[in-house]
């Protein structure tokens, strides 16, 4: 026989995040009341590349081709697709 997992539930940990925020919340509010700036976790940025397109990354990471983006979808250098 297999044991129990004690992975907690989704409840659970749902739970212990909603605990962990008031009680942030809760000294939050006492260091604001005694004049001191509350400490506050750097938020992190939603993106996975720090390059607007995906043409300025290949032309940014690969310095051989010397600024020429590759094809791509289907593309070739001389035609677009359709």
């Amino acid at each position: 026989m297999s044991k129990p997992c004690r992975r907690p539930t989704r409840v659970a940990i749902k739970k212990l995040r909603s605990e962990k925020k008031r009680q942030e919340k809760v000294l939050n509010a006492k260091l604001r009341a005694t004049g001191q700036v509350p400490h506050s976790a750097a938020p992190l940025p939603n993106r996975s590349s720090a390059f607007a397109t995906v043409d300025e990354c290949y032309v940014r990471r690969s310095p051989v081709t010397d600024g020429v983006a590759y094809p791509m979808n289907g593309e070739s250098e001389g035609r677009r697709a359709a």
